[in-house]
């Protein structure tokens, strides 16, 4: 390296470094999706977002300790056995593979570690809820930096950068990650997104400074070749922008994924879906698994909103709508459902929290039969509540019988003219019942 311009290495750095982020993002949420597989769940779709928050959507899931830590503790496990096994090969064309290891483990590590201790709510808050020790993930995270760390500097050891001048260091590190992480930071500005980019600078300059206490008699042999470098950042910044555009364009992957996610209100959605006067970052996303779409909108409130107040005015909304409050199960109209406040205290990394929350069904006969769930939750500590949203989600409901017969258990529910109407429907139709209430019925 040492007749090599730092531009030209820095630039090999950029490309690589892209590829191998990338790459980790995508092995955390594949372990995500591999665990929801092996436990019995339901898996439908991974989203990597090259600057935000990236997801893998599963239903059903049996064992959720084991899904909810399998991202990281896989991918970091992943990440060591490339690191190990390509170590021996350090060449430029395999560069982007080297660093998938530290990568994911300083990743994994360090997402873990600011989660326990600001209490983001991601995966470690959620195992903490589980019932795993918050100090317990706190050291893993800790350690799994610390690895990702020791790696970084043993690459950096092998292929001689260690061995040049500080300047000559801070410019290849500088060139090789400061242009993506600056973009990402612009790009989670201007839409609004919370994600610790700026922490990516101080990495920079750890490596720079911890780099040349560690140095090397003999480097190997590692020059770089522009065609390798310009091949690895036109792959990289090609598969950052097709990332970007499925993800700022959620109907162009309405092929690949079952839910497309809008931050603007889609001219489709239900008239009863609308945002409370005081919400704030709304979005709406429309599940669309079968013909029979399901419809969700889901909004914060402001921490001086009231409680009963929001329940007063969306059942005001519902209630404007023709929307009737189930008092009992559509699917067991024997089991009574209770919509009381709920108050609970829990565990979100180091915090301990209160919880006060509600859930209600509600069901409209015409013009078409059709359910509304409303989800609120107030989440704060010592009494102060900041952390408030609204979940609320519509859909058809195609089994006419189902509510017939819960109508007829609970024939004050509905209005009668508004039931003839309905069982008129149904005599055109055949009858639909599930077996454990047509055997009720004769």
């Amino acid at each position: 390296m040492n007749n090599q311009s730092p531009v030209k290495m820095g630039f090999l750095l950029l490309g690589s470094f892209i590829l191998a982020y990338l790459g980790a993002e995508y092995v955390h949420e594949l372990c995500h999706y591999g665990a929801a597989l092996i436990s019995g769940g339901d898996p439908f779709g991974i989203v990597v977002d090259p600057f935000g928050w990236s997801y893998c959507f599963s239903n059903s899931i049996e064992h959720p300790v084991f899904h909810t830590a399998a991202g990281a503790i896989g991918s970091s496990l992943i990440g060591i056995l490339f690191f190990m096994l390509l170590i021996r090969w350090p060449r430029p064309l395999l560069l982007p593979l080297l660093l998938f290891g530290p990568i994911s483990l300083i990743n994994n590590g360090q997402y873990w570690a600011v989660d326990i201790i600001e209490g983001t709510g991601m995966d470690a808050c959620r195992l903490v809820e589980m019932g795993v020790p918050a100090s317990v993930l706190l050291v893993a995270g800790i350690i799994q930096c610390l690895i990702g760390v020791v790696c970084m500097i043993w690459l950096m050891r092998i292929i001689g950068l260690t061995n040049q001048p500080f300047v000559k260091r801070l410019i290849i590190m500088g060139v090789g990650i400061i242009p993506y992480a600056l973009f990402g930071v612009i790009w989670n500005w201007a839409h609004e997104v919370d994600i610790l980019w700026l922490s990516t600078m101080g990495w920079i300059l750890l490596f720079a400074v911890i780099a040349g206490y560690f140095r090397i008699r003999e480097p190997e042999p590692f020059e770089a070749k522009w065609p390798t470098i310009i091949a690895f950042n036109v792959v990289g910044i090609g598969l950052v922008v097709g990332l970007l555009m499925v993800i700022s364009f959620p109907k162009s992957s309405a092929a690949s994924y079952p839910i497309e996610t809008f931050s603007i209100r889609p001219e489709c959605f239900p008239d009863v879906l609308v945002c409370h006067p005081m919400a704030k970052e709304p979005f709406y996303q429309i599940m669309s698994r079968d013909s029979n779409p399901i419809y969700a909108l889901g909004y914060a409130l402001p921490q001086e909103v009231s409680p009963e107040q929001v329940r007063a005015d969306l059942d005001t909304l519902l209630t404007q709508h023709g929307y009737v409050r189930l008092a009992y199960s559509l699917d067991d109209p024997n089991e009574p459902r209770d919509d009381r406040w709920e108050e609970e205290t829990f565990q979100r990394g180091m915090q301990t929290l209160c919880m006060k929350s509600y859930k209600q069904f509600w069901v409209r006969l015409l013009p078409e039969v059709s359910s509304v769930f409303v989800g609120v939750r107030y989440v704060g500590n010592k009494g102060v509540f900041d952390d408030n949203s609204v979940l609320a989600s519509a859909y058809t409901i195609s089994n006419i019988d189902k509510v017939l017969h819960y109508a007829d258990m609970h024939p004050d529910a509905f209005n009668l003219i508004d039931l003839d109407w309905l069982r008129m429907q149904a005599v055109f139709k055949p009858n639909r019942l599930p077996p454990s209430i047509m055997t009720e019925n004769d």
